[in-house]
């Protein structure tokens, strides 16, 4: 998590759309300013206080300097919910002369596992991680002229079953392999696929946010859907079992 003090990890992301030069006809367009901070956050409440108003005089600042007309939404407070997040990502109205700001400043983490380099920005209202990569994917595929997309988070390593879970945006931003993915497992599969968390006389554990099987198995049915045609229950299940091993056996049987 992130230290007052002493910030482990400054993460500065920049997307940039590299474009052809507008037309000088052309209006100069909008910045559209996204900033969200958790001034809730546990032990550094004051610290992202002072983020949220510098970042919004910044804002100020750079809309004026570049006669951009300004777009701001600022969430805060109780309101830095994942839900809310993704549904001020998803009602952006970009425009192809924009440009877009997107700012968190708050708690963050990442695990083992993860595969890209970018934390797991900590959303402490839910409890729950979005991944900073997927914020800045979703900005980018608006097609503004630039983005920049910036979050002062640590990206500290927390364990496996102690991490967050991170939570999915639905619907648009799934790809066309997702879907895929989803109808392998669920429409083109027949039969009965039956799943206990634990083997006869094992316990079942608990991770912070859910069961340890549950979470874990979650994780890894979002990382196989990505696979299309090629995602594989054997696999799902198998990753599942192998990563929780170490405390419980799942067990699992498919019956045509």
């Amino acid at each position: 998590m992130k230290n007052r003090l002493m910030r482990k990890v400054f993460t500065l992301f920049l997307v940039l759309g590299l474009t052809s030069m507008a037309p000088a006809y052309a209006a100069i367009g909008n910045l559209v300013a996204l900033i969200v901070c958790d001034t809730a956050a546990e032990n550094i409440g004051e610290s992202v206080e002072d983020d949220l108003l510098n970042l919004h005089t910044e804002v100020g600042t750079i809309a004026r300097a570049t006669n951009l007309y300004l777009k701001e939404k600022i969430i805060s407070g109780s309101r830095v919910k994942a839900d809310n997040i993704y549904k001020a990502l998803n009602d952006l109205k970009v425009g192809s002369n924009d440009t877009v700001i997107f700012y968190y400043s708050g708690h963050g983490y990442r695990t083992e596992s993860k595969e890209n380099k970018w934390p797991n920005l900590y959303i402490s209202a839910d409890g729950v991680g979005i991944d900073f990569d997927k914020v800045a994917k979703i900005i980018n595929d608006k097609k503004p002229r630039f983005a920049f997309v910036l979050c002062d988070v640590c990206n500290s390593f927390l364990p496996e079953e102690d991490a967050p879970p991170v939570k999915e945006f639905l619907g648009t931003s799934l790809t066309t392999a997702e879907r895929n993915g989803y109808k392998k497992l669920f429409v083109t599969q027949t039969g009965l696929l039956q799943v206990s968390s634990s083997s006869v006389g094992e316990y079942s554990w608990c991770a912070d946010n859910g069961g340890l099987y549950s979470t874990t198995f979650l994780k890894q049915l979002k990382k196989e859907v990505r696979l299309g045609n090629a995602a594989s229950w054997t696999d799902v299940l198998g990753r599942t079992h192998d990563a929780i091993a170490n405390k419980q056996h799942p067990q699992y049987e498919l019956t045509p």
